[in-house]
């Protein structure tokens, strides 16, 4: 969000995720410093956040989706979605967590049950 065009390598591809790696554009130095390696990012540039989404299982009900945004110059995770199965057939359990005050805290747990 500076402004300055970045680096990304996609590194592995599946199915339904791909991942890269990134590297930010130093001006002062004028060389790359790695950021590291994610699932491919979306940019949310009303928020100024890099947001992820991989797909597990189910159809996608077993799914990860995170938000991340720069804070003191450092690449954070500021909300993550995280779904997984339970040991009930086509149950899963939803779990929401948002940081505040610079941790991240457990904001929503669900049960979500898979259509039928």
């Amino acid at each position: 969000f500076d402004g300055l065009l970045d680096l990304m390598l996609m590194t592995r591809r599946g199915v339904a995720n791909t991942y890269a790696a990134y590297w930010l554009f130093d001006p002062k130095s004028g060389t790359y410093t790695s950021l590291g390696t994610y699932p491919e990012f979306r940019v949310d540039t009303q928020k100024r956040r890099l947001l992820t989404y991989e797909r597990g299982g189910w159809g996608g009900l077993i799914h990860e989706a995170k938000e991340y945004e720069f804070l003191q110059g450092k690449l954070s995770l500021t909300r993550e979605e995280k779904q997984d199965a339970t040991s009930r057939p086509g149950v899963f359990r939803k779990v929401i967590r948002e940081r505040s005050g610079g941790v991240l805290r457990t904001v929503k747990t669900e049960t979500v049950r898979a259509p039928k």
